[in-house]
């Protein structure tokens, strides 16, 4: 999680603040990539998957992907009462590589249960790998403007 979250903000940080960070001299000594370089992801496991785990996340991430017109919602709703975070962490790393679909599925799970700061940190890691810079910003807005947050936890929780 730790490397995830660092590779996550260090790339929002590059992105906002790189013209005026390079010509500090204390930064004559770092290297910095550009967006275009390819990113390594990190390896999100919140756990080990069981038997039963595996079989739902393999059904779940072949549903979606082999879907055509019908809307994501009817697709999965045989799977609604067995879906958790962990799952949701899961897919998404199966997804990883259609991005549209990432979005989708992310939307669909959020709606139904509240999503965990683990997988809003992938698909914010996904929409800055992606260029999408608006919905990785209103990702991270909507995590610190969620009503009832202990912002000195989440802080801490954010950036471990």
């Amino acid at each position: 999680m730790k490397r995830g979250t660092i590779s996550t903000l260090g790339n929002f940080i590059q992105l906002f603040s790189l013209g005026s960070f390079r010509d500090t001299p204390n930064a004559r000594g770092l290297s910095f990539s550009t967006i275009a370089d390819c990113r390594p992801f990190p390896d999100y496991s919140p756990k080990k998957a069981s038997v039963r785990d595996t079989e739902l996340v393999h059904q779940i991430t072949n549903v979606i992907k082999l879907r055509r017109a019908e809307p994501l919602r009817r697709s999965l709703k045989p799977y609604e009462c067995k879906f958790r975070t962990d799952h949701l962490i899961w897919v998404l790393m199966k997804i990883k590589c259609d991005y549209r679909l990432v979005l989708d599925f992310f939307d669909w799970a959020r709606s139904r249960r509240d999503s965990n700061l683990e997988s809003l940190c992938i698909v914010t890691h996904l929409a800055v790998a992606s260029k999408d810079l608006q919905v990785a910003h209103s990702l991270v807005s909507s995590f610190w403007e969620r009503p009832k947050l202990n912002v000195t936890d989440s802080f801490v929780q954010f950036f471990d």
